[in-house]
């Protein structure tokens, strides 16, 4: 029976190391097809205190000849017009729902990107005293900003914890365990 020789003889500090790849450049020539439904796009932040979960019915709803909605990121949207002109007459007029659920709404431009992403945190052995928008602001603080909370975590008759959806620029994985000291009673 032959020996198995397959040996890994690095350290495990360099086996639990990331190598990173070379940067791929790719190059790519846009059509006039790819920028059609962009040239009749408005791209805005999003307010504060908005509320997510209804922002994207609420805004086709309200806001005449709306075609699209949808999320740049976790800070921004991108609403599409049936035609530029019909944008343009918006971003002139515009409806109470987006002079109210936006800032710096303007047409789309090429640098227009996200700058930030959507995250679900799962909050486990958070005391009840902590169960609160404050406590679980400042528990979530350094990782992002909160938008919201799913409500089937704190509705099932069962308090085990809370998830929580979070926007960030961070691209690398939430995962910590926090001190979190209450009335000087302290909970991991």
């Amino acid at each position: 029976m032959p020996k198995l020789t397959f040996r890994d003889t690095r350290t495990f500090t360099e086996a639990l190391s990331v190598s990173k790849h070379p940067k791929k450049t790719v190059m790519y020539e846009s059509i006039p097809d790819d920028k059609e439904w962009l040239q009749r796009s408005l791209v805005g932040f999003i307010a504060t205190d908005v509320d997510y979960a209804h922002l994207e019915h609420m805004v086709l709803k309200n806001v005449k000849q709306i075609v699209g909605f949808c999320f740049l990121g976790a800070s921004q949207a991108v609403i599409t017009f049936t035609n530029r002109e019909y944008m343009e007459k918006e971003l002139v007029n515009g409806s109470f729902i987006l002079k109210t659920s936006f800032f710096h709404l303007n047409p789309w431009e090429k640098e227009a990107k996200a700058i930030d992403r959507f995250v679900w945190v799962f909050i486990l052995g958070l005391p009840l005293i902590g169960w609160n928008r404050r406590c679980i602001e400042s528990i979530i603080e350094k990782a992002g900003k909160m938008l919201g909370y799913d409500i089937t975590s704190v509705s099932q008759g069962s308090l085990t914890g809370v998830k929580v959806l979070l926007s960030t620029t961070s691209f690398e994985t939430l995962n910590e365990h926090v001190l979190l000291v209450l009335k000087s009673q302290s909970w991991k």
